[in-house]
Parts: structure tokens; C-alpha cells; sequence
């Protein structure tokens, strides 16, 4: 848990907006999984994959991450490689594979529609997990 907490950390250092962002999410997170009747092991990876779904931010430009202005579409596309890139830097933990938090990672800003990224993953396609984090569950 110290582990994770300092990833956040780090990223809340490079973002701030991110790290209440974060915050957030795994507030909201945990009623649903709680609601969900999901068990307490359950919750805490929950936790966990909230906490660190934008872990990938800190692969991204300052320049784009902090603009002010509004994105064009070559950052917007800068931007959508976040999951990917989280993924990739947390791939090499086991425990993230089994636990389901890389989906969490990789998958929580697809929709139910198929209009999210980076997949365009839609309804059951999404792992309930993902779709738990990013508040569109299913």
C-alpha cells in the first residue's frame, strides 16, 4: 500500500489537479463497489485501481497536461495514450495483473457506447471493475 501511495503521490506532484481528481474517484468508487456488495478484499483493489487510474499522466507533456486552454486534436490524442501508458508501467507487477488493477488502468475511460478510448470497448466488453472507476457502470 505504501508503494501505491507513493506512485499517487508522484503524480500528484507532476499534476495537482489529478491528485483530487484521484481522490474522487476513489470516493466514489468505494460506494458503488460497497453498494455493489462487492467483498472487502475486493474493495481495497478497488481502492487501489482508483487510486492509481491516472498514473499514466506522468508520461504525458507538462505543456499538455497543465494547459489552460482548450486541447487540439493532436494533444487530445497525446492525452487519450495515459491508459496505455499506465499500464505499461505497472504491467510488470504481478500482484496488479491478478488483481485486476491493469484493467482498471487500461480500461477506465471506455464507455458503455464504444465511444471511449483507447479501444472503444463497449457494454459487457468493459470489466465491471474499469466501468466501476470511471462511474459509468453498466
Amino acid at each position: 500500500m505504501n508503494f501505491v501511495k507513493t506512485l499517487a503521490k508522484t503524480l500528484e506532484s507532476k499534476d495537482s489537479y489529478t491528485a483530487s481528481h484521484s481522490l474522487n474517484v476513489v470516493r466514489y468508487s468505494k460506494i458503488i463497489a460497497e453498494r455493489l456488495h462487492y467483498s472487502k478484499k475486493d474493495c481495497d483493489t478497488i481502492f487501489i485501481g482508483a487510486l492509481l487510474h491516472d498514473i499514466g499522466k506522468i508520461g504525458i507533456k507538462d505543456s499538455i497536461l497543465n494547459k489552460p486552454a482548450r486541447l487540439t486534436a493532436e494533444e487530445y490524442t497525446s492525452i487519450k495514450q495515459h491508459p496505455v501508458i499506465g499500464y505499461d508501467m505497472l504491467k510488470l507487477i504481478e500482484s496488479f495483473e491478478q488483481n485486476k488493477t491493469l484493467e482498471m488502468v487500461l480500461f477506465h475511460h471506455e464507455r458503455y457506447d464504444g465511444k471511449g478510448y483507447p479501444y472503444g470497448l463497449k457494454g459487457n466488453e468493459i470489466p465491471e471493475a474499469a466501468a466501476i472507476i470511471s462511474c459509468r457502470c453498466l
